[in-house]
């Protein structure tokens, strides 16, 4: 990030929350010299050269494809094909994101993230988002103008939620310039095959969108005729598979940290690190610091966790949403 965006940002943060005791994202982000993980294109293509000359994670070794994840990617202990199977499962729900428009009514700190650092990287902002079922799901006329899909009227299938960052999807116009893709592992029992089969959900609205902890849900709907169907049922097997893995387990996993990305905008990606440590928002959120390798592209991915600090709370379930990378602690920062 340039100095000069650098500057303008700690402006932006100076004037919102010079006596704030527990400080705003906009702060935060200044005080941890942080860098957003999206990531920019003019062409698809030019997302493998990317991965190539990836200087952030060269080789991407901390990085495991989903088909290829193991007992073996685990710490020594918690190393439990329970274990596995549950994060394979949920590696399901990730999904990439892709918009190509930038909204002029950003303000602060994220319209400066949007075009303060573009210098010709690309009209394309790439991140990674997770799916969520809100309720129950129906068929639907086709609200997208102009569909691309058919320009006859159809019908379309949804909601389907979608969780991401507000620094991805600003607001209502962004959000309508906006796909998912769910892509690439293919679940099908309990057999699991790279099959590279990629269904498409569009996004027809903002339900909910908030600033101090970066926080983003899409409202989404499909022309797949059973990809609402695959999605519940593969939740309700979510719950069943982590009521197996005994909670000693995850005692055990102090500290445990997995993200599930698309890094550069390409295949669907496990890495696995620790929590570090947690701190309240100003709007009684919490910043979630970790150690799993991300890469531009990561913007959004859904950020598991186990943590001795943080009492009551259900480990390795309901994920925080990674948000940027710290260079000056070579650690990253989710929000929940």
């Amino acid at each position: 990030m340039t100095e000069r965006v650098r500057l303008a940002l700690k402006s932006v943060a100076d004037k919102t929350d010079e006596d704030e005791p527990v400080i705003s994202y906009t702060t935060r982000f200044l005080k941890d010299y942080g860098i957003p993980e999206t990531e920019r294109c003019h062409e698809l293509a030019e997302l493998a050269l990317k991965v190539r000359i990836c200087q952030k994670n060269p080789g991407h070794t901390a990085f495991c494809a989903v088909s290829s994840f193991g007992p073996l990617n685990l710490p020594p202990d918690c190393r439990d094909q329970r274990v596995v199977h549950y994060l394979r499962l949920f590696s399901r729900l990730a999904v990439r994101l892709t918009t190509i428009h930038t909204s002029e009514e950003r303000q602060g700190a994220y319209k400066l993230l949007a075009h303060g650092d573009d210098g010709g990287l690309g009209s394309r902002r790439l991140a990674s988002g997770f799916a969520w079922l809100p309720g129950e799901t129906s068929e639907m006329k086709c609200p997208i103008q102009d569909c691309p899909f058919d320009k006859r009227p159809h019908n379309v299938y949804g909601y389907i939620r979608v969780l991401t960052n507000k620094h991805v999807v600003y607001n209502e116009d962004e959000a309508l310039a906006t796909q998912g893709e769910f892509w690439d592992e293919e679940v099908r029992g309990s057999a699991y095959s790279a099959s590279s089969r990629r269904i498409l959900v569009k996004c027809v609205g903002l339900d909910f969108c908030q600033e101090d902890n970066d926080t983003a849900h899409l409202k989404c709907v499909t022309h797949d005729p059973w990809l609402c169907h695959d999605l519940k049922q593969e939740m309700s097997q979510l719950r069943q598979r982590y009521n197996k893995i005994p909670m000693d387990t995850w005692e055990r996993a102090k500290n445990l940290c997995v993200t599930v990305s698309h890094p550069h905008g390409m295949r669907k990606m496990i890495t696995i690190g620790r929590h570090i440590r947690l701190a309240e928002t100003s709007s009684r959120s919490h910043a979630h610091y970790h150690t799993c390798a991300t890469c531009p592209g990561s913007s959004g991915a859904p950020v598991l966790y186990t943590s001795p600090e943080i009492k009551g709370a259900v480990p390795m379930w309901l994920p925080a949403i990674h948000s940027y990378y710290c260079p000056g602690d070579d650690i990253n920062c989710a929000f929940k």
